[in-house]
């Protein structure tokens, strides 16, 4: 697995990714008892936008609620996070693999045609104007090349 900022060499969380999830549980824990609880997920979920209903909150507490006590500990939210960005290293990991076999001239970036070769190789059929457009929307910086930032950027949006 590649280092990166959430991750040390060993593949373990760093002290600042540990101390963020810190910062975000206490955030979440609106009533600061030290637990997530259906309404504390539903306030927070409300200000990221989202509106569940309050069974869907509950459901979700309750399927991350490994103690069986109705709310989640830090403990279960720490392991749950772990969980959820180790996988999304591994996930960086393959896209990172995928960008490095499709920039065939190893410049670093992908230029419409090594686009358009990611493109073919999802099983995806794409006219020169579809493959035109996508190249536009993930080409951020709009200079002509899609560099891995762009690439892994298109990838989690989608």
């Amino acid at each position: 697995m590649a280092q990166s900022s959430i991750t040390d060499e060993e593949g373990e969380l760093t002290e600042e990714a540990i101390a963020e999830m810190k910062r975000i549980f206490r955030q979440i824990d609106t009533t600061g008892n030290g637990k997530i609880g259906a309404n504390d997920l539903m306030r927070s979920m409300q200000l990221g936008g989202c509106n569940p209903t309050k069974e869907e909150a509950e459901r979700i507490i309750k399927e991350n609620d490994m103690d069986g006590s109705g709310s989640v500990e830090y403990e279960e939210f720490e392991n749950i996070m772990k969980i959820h960005i180790l996988a999304l290293e591994y996930q960086n990991d393959i896209l990172r693999d995928a960008f490095k076999r499709f920039d065939k001239d190893g410049n670093g970036s992908l230029d419409h045609e090594e686009l358009r070769r990611v493109l073919c190789s999802i099983g995806e059929s794409f006219t020169d104007e579809e493959a035109d457009e996508m190249f536009t929307l993930v080409d951020a910086d709009k200079n002509g090349r899609v560099d891995l930032d762009e690439f892994l950027a298109a990838f989690k949006a989608s």
